[in-house]
């Protein structure tokens, strides 16, 4: 799909572009890098044992959704999710054996 970014090069800083890219495909901008900050996060946290992975990745995929949300860049669909995420994979971490 190709999409018309002459009003992304009037942009003024990266905020504006990133807003304007974003609303331009909406909110699949804000989402992917929400999803890209997961599995990086998960991935470079390979000495943890998987439910640690899980936590650790889920906790801040759940900070930087409440700063996209903030700076009005993801809707709140997009911040309830990594808060679910959140409190599964601690109830499992807590509660369930190893």
């Amino acid at each position: 799909m190709a999409y018309n970014l002459t009003n992304v090069s009037s942009a003024g800083n990266i905020f504006e572009i990133t807003k304007s890219i974003n609303v331009l495909t909406g909110n699949l901008w804000a989402n992917m890098i929400l999803f890209i900050v997961f599995i990086v996060i998960f991935i470079f946290s390979a000495r943890e044992n998987m439910k640690t992975r899980f936590l650790i990745s889920s906790f801040v995929l759940s900070f930087v959704a409440v700063l996209f949300h903030f700076l009005q860049l993801t809707n709140i669909q997009s911040l309830i999710l990594p808060i679910i995420m959140l409190l599964i994979s601690l109830f499992v971490k807590i509660f369930v054996d190893a």
